[in-house]
């Protein structure tokens, strides 16, 4: 979702991601964490968007999508997780 554009008449522009920063900043005047992600934003979602500009160093909310996991996976993660490093002996 481009910010930048007013919410309720702009649709969501596809894209992909191309690089995540490996740590987490912090903005200096509001103290919110974030994330730096630059994203191969798809030419065809934008050209159906309408009339927009993009520029460099536009900020954006991103929505990304992740493998899908069941309520079953999350409660028996830790478990198994554990179940994976246990009866081990160091090399």
């Amino acid at each position: 979702r481009l910010t930048a554009y007013k919410q309720r008449t702009t649709p969501l522009v596809e894209g992909s991601v191309l690089y995540v920063s490996g740590d987490r900043m912090v903005a200096e005047q509001t103290k919110q964490p974030y994330y730096v992600v630059h994203v191969d934003v798809s030419a065809a979602s934008l050209a159906s968007a309408g009339n927009l500009t993009l520029q460099a160093g536009m900020p954006a909310e991103v929505f990304i999508r992740t493998d899908e996991r069941t309520t079953f996976d999350y409660l028996t993660a830790p478990v198994t997780s554990y179940l994976r490093r246990a009866m081990r002996e160091p090399l």
